[in-house]
């Protein structure tokens, strides 16, 4: 996890957005300045490696993670830090509505649960907004950070950022050396199959492939950023 290679995805997150990043002259379309209104989506928040780095561009977090040891040090991680932040556990993931859950003043809020929930979730959420006028849910960048691969999440990452402008899903996969350019396309391509079928006139282009850090021999971390967008983007 404290890899360098992981060190420099993280602080790659950290940049995404500015105008003076190594990479806003390639794509300009990621230079965004009004951040805290957006919402960022983790599906695998762990110790918050990743969490940490949305809430302090500004975005309000929403996490899903199983391992108790885990979200109790992403906890204590977020107060140190000084973001507010709610754990949502136990009976009151039953107890509660989503919009109860979320409804307090918590930059982070973590389900203690599988992310098998996150899409349901995020659709109450963003259809009870709908009802308040000027407000509305924009997940602006959904995280899939487990390996050996976050494919399990990739269509539910995919439907969360549905009703989005814009959004970048940051899916991680291992990958051969060999086989980067191909799985590239592939996920391309699948990803673009899932849009036409959804109709919404959303276009989908994996616009870069970071390699963190070799796995183990021939086989590297990958971060494929999967840019959704729609009408100019």
């Amino acid at each position: 996890m404290f890899s360098r290679g992981n060190v420099v995805e993280k602080a790659r997150l950290l940049d995404f957005h500015k105008a003076q990043s190594a990479e806003s002259s390639k794509f300009p379309h990621r230079i965004l300045t009004d951040l805290k209104t957006k919402t960022a989506v983790d599906m695998y928040a762990g110790i918050g490696y990743f969490v940490f780095s949305y809430a302090r561009l500004g975005l309000r977090v929403l996490g899903w993670e199983l391992n108790p040891w885990s979200i109790e040090g992403l906890r204590r991680g977020a107060l140190r830090n000084g973001w507010a932040v709610k754990v949502v556990q136990g009976a009151d993931l039953s107890a509660l509505s989503t919009i109860e859950a979320t409804s307090g003043n918590e930059q982070i809020t973590i389900f203690a649960e599988d992310n098998c929930h996150a899409q349901l979730r995020l659709e109450q959420l963003r259809a009870a907004n709908s009802k308040i006028p000027g407000k509305c849910l924009t997940v602006l960048h959904v995280n899939g950070g487990l390996l050996p691969t976050s494919e399990p999440s990739w269509a539910s990452s995919f439907a969360i950022t549905r009703m989005s402008d814009k959004a970048w899903l940051h899916l991680h996969d291992n990958v051969g050396i060999d086989d980067i350019e191909t799985r590239q396309q592939e996920l391309e391509q699948r990803i673009s199959a899932w849009a036409i079928e959804e109709g919404l006139g959303r276009t989908v282009v994996v616009e870069y492939t970071m390699k963190v850090k070799t796995f183990a021999p021939g086989v590297w971390h990958c971060v494929f950023d999967v840019y959704l967008s729609k009408g100019a983007g």
